[in-house]
């Protein structure tokens, strides 16, 4: 099976999966957005393209080329009789706002990944916190996998911080909890042992305080901020570890923050589950 993954943020942007297996092909839509519409091309070369037929999964409606998406709609379509080397692409026709995360796969036994959104409110504290402070603790990604070692691919972050106070982060995921001497206990400076470096970690990235775009709350006097990454910032795919389906998340401050209460911080994860 072969597999590609990407978003889409605008009109006539695509994506595509080169050298199909042949098979069946399937096309899965999530995200934030709105006033999306995508449609489905086949090539035999990756020059000329052709428009494909593909139906919802479970069937029940006609096929089509061409999907409108609803409002952060998650939605998955599949098309038969791929031939093997064929290009497959979807093309945005039509875009209002947001992040459409899109995952192609293609093979004789192509395997319909399911998403899976993962919310957590780290417990954090209103004293401040200074560089190199981890925040809340380990978080678990409860079910993160379908099963113990299951494949697994980050596909979508959004984090929520009401104080407004934009904090820059670096967000380390492994497959098994960190052990000692590794260190993410809430307002300690933190700890990654070389073991858990080796055996454990599977995925980094950062968050940096120009990635947030400021809203107004409801109070009308604070002013919070979200930052939001899909793919292919992230889109690192890996096996969850042999004792549970469950990932695990260390969360780094690479500068001083002060945060306003202790409820301030959401962080929700969307992965895709093999």
């Amino acid at each position: 099976m072969s597999l590609t993954t990407g978003t889409i943020t605008a009109v006539n942007q695509t994506v595509t999966l080169p050298n199909c297996p042949g098979g069946l092909a399937a096309f899965e839509y999530s995200g934030t957005y709105s006033g999306v519409t995508l449609t489905f091309a086949i090539s035999p070369d990756g020059n000329t393209y052709a428009p494909l037929l593909a139906i919802p999964q479970g069937g029940g409606s006609p096929s089509t080329s061409s999907v409108q998406l609803s409002t952060n709609q998650s939605a998955v379509f599949e098309a038969t009789g791929i031939p093997p080397g064929s290009y497959i692409q979807i093309t945005c026709i039509a875009y209002t706002s947001g992040t459409c995360n899109v995952l192609i796969s293609c093979g004789p036994d192509a395997v319909i990944a399911s998403r899976a959104d993962i919310r957590l409110t780290p417990t954090i504290s209103s004293t401040a916190y200074a560089a190199g402070s981890a925040i809340g603790g380990v978080q678990t990604l409860v079910g993160a996998a379908r099963q113990t070692g299951a494949g697994v691919t980050l596909a979508g972050l959004l984090i929520t911080d009401k104080s407004g106070s934009t904090p820059p982060l670096k967000i380390l995921v492994f497959n098994s909890s960190p052990s000692s001497p590794s260190v993410f206990t809430d307002h300690s400076g933190a700890v990654v042992s070389q073991a858990d470096l080796a055996t454990k970690l599977c995925a980094e990235f950062t968050v940096a305080a120009a990635d947030y775009t400021t809203v107004v709350t409801d109070t009308g006097s604070q002013v919070g901020g979200i930052a939001s990454y899909g793919m292919p910032k992230l889109g690192q795919s890996f096996p969850a570890g042999s004792s549970n389906n469950n990932l695990y998340m260390g969360i780094i401050l690479t500068s001083a923050v002060t945060f306003l209460s202790t409820g301030d911080l959401g962080i929700v994860v969307t992965v895709f589950q093999d």
